[in-house]
Formats: structure tokens, sequence, C-alpha cells
């Protein structure tokens, strides 16, 4: 169950937004706003997916994506307004995330996302051959 989400966004407005969206959803949700504080959290709380904004002040979320592989059972959902470019595209798969949602589609998508990871419907990447 994907009972723990890690929300990594550091626009304080759209956390707050997506926070209430995904706990509302019935999840528990643990903010970041840098890949320093998301990696304690990852240590401390150990979620089971990280939801993650690659577009941060100091380091990019996609570093982020690359220390997330220290926790193998964590679902990574990279969420940015870039979702449908190929350089995005090719860089998540490159870095197994899990799924990419875009910052612009229908909010519910990243609770439909979380779902699909109950449902056993999105493959974890551990998984994958």
């Amino acid at each position: 169950m994907s009972d723990r989400v890690l929300l990594l966004e550091d626009d304080d407005d759209l956390a707050t937004i997506t926070d209430a969206l995904v706990s509302g959803a019935g999840y528990e949700v643990v903010r970041a706003s840098s890949v320093e504080d998301a990696i304690a959290v990852c240590e401390s709380a150990e979620p089971n997916v990280a939801l993650v904004d690659v577009q941060l002040p100091s380091r990019s979320g996609w570093d982020f994506v690359r220390e997330a592989a220290r926790w193998p059972d964590m679902r990574v959902v990279v969420y940015t307004v870039h979702h449908d470019e190929p350089e995005t595209v090719e860089r998540a798969a490159r870095l197994k995330v899990d799924a990419v949602v875009g910052k612009s589609t229908d909010p519910m998508r990243i609770v439909d996302v979380i779902r699909s990871f109950d449902h056993g419907l999105l493959k974890n990447k551990a998984e994958t051959p």
C-alpha cells in the first residue's frame, strides 16, 4: 500500500495544493523542498512513493531520482510541466522512473497514478527485467 508519499516541491503554493489533493485521497504526505530534505525524509519516514518536481532551485529533482535508487521499493513519480518533452521522457526511462505526470494535466492524475501502484496496475521498477 502506498500509504506514505514524499512530495518534493519547492513552490509552497503548489505543494499545499498537491498535499491537500493527495492527503484528501487518504495518503500521508511528507513534504520536502530540496533534494537534501527529501533524502532525509526517505531515511527517516520511509515513504512508499516519491512525487518529484524536477525544477528545483539548488539541486535538480533528477539528482533526487538518482539518489532514490537507494530505496528500491519506493516508487518514483516525476511531475513537471515538461512531461511530454522527449528529453524528459528519455531521462525518466533511463533513470527507471515509475511514472511521469504533467503538472498542467488533471490534478487527479497524480492520485490515479499513486492508486495504480496499490492495485498493481503499474509495474514496480524493481520487478522490471
